[in-house]
């Protein structure tokens, strides 16, 4: 009877570990059908979407009208820098704010002359929350910076132009130039780890008006 006893436990003894093993067997089974029923990493995550995918970059004049008095630029002529923000949601990032323009006049490549802008030409400065940039749905960042119309060599665009003199109902003397077309490209940096933007090259009409001048511009004509 002992040994009968001894082999009836020992039957039930494999016959618990082979119920173990086929339960660990069937789990294994179980986690290898959800492995393959999800889907894949790459389809699981959202792709990820730079700042400078969301942001419409824009480039513009103040004014196309350029009062110069005494030969110091007064009004008109500023080249503003713009990004808006054409998501929905808020872009925000370690800030950089690095832009550049390359201006000249058309056909005359010696007039050439460069612009940096940098945080401080920022006139929307509350999106700058300490070190980081924040710029909200359909904001719009601006840069702004005023610069004397002259090229590297500080020759005025003015006296590149043909001139016409005029008197206004005060009976002051002016001097109004021919249309001037001003060629600017350049590029744009918002975020320290965003490759800057290039804008591509655009053409801006301008006309000069010149005040206080005691010596008219050599290329003057009485009207």
């Amino acid at each position: 009877m002992l040994i009968e006893s001894q082999v009836f436990s020992s039957m039930n003894i494999f016959s618990v570990i082979a119920r173990m093993r086929l339960h660990f067997l069937m789990q294994v089974l179980a986690c290898a059908a959800m492995i393959l029923y999800l889907p894949a990493c790459d389809e699981a995550l959202p792709p990820y979407i730079a700042p400078a995918a969301v942001v419409a970059y824009g480039l513009s004049i103040s004014g196309n009208d350029v009062t110069v008095n005494k030969g110091v630029v007064t009004s008109g002529g500023r080249f503003i820098m713009t990004a808006q923000n054409v998501s929905d949601e808020v872009i925000s990032d370690d800030v950089r704010l690095v832009g550049s323009l390359t201006i000249q006049l058309r056909g005359k490549p010696e007039t050439s002359r460069s612009l940096v802008y940098t945080q401080h030409d920022l006139l929307t400065i509350s999106m700058v929350v300490g070190s980081t940039l924040i710029i909200e749905p359909n904001q719009i960042l601006i840069l702004n910076q005023a610069w004397d119309h002259s090229s590297a060599t500080d020759i005025p665009y003015w006296n590149h132009l043909q001139f016409t003199k005029k008197t206004n109902d005060k009976g002051d003397v002016y001097y109004e130039s021919e249309t001037a077309w001003i060629q600017v490209s350049g590029s744009l940096k918002l975020f320290d780890r965003v490759q800057a933007v290039t804008l591509p090259q655009q053409e801006f009409p301008v006309t000069y008006f010149l005040w206080g001048m005691s010596i008219p511009p050599p290329t003057a004509k009485v009207q």
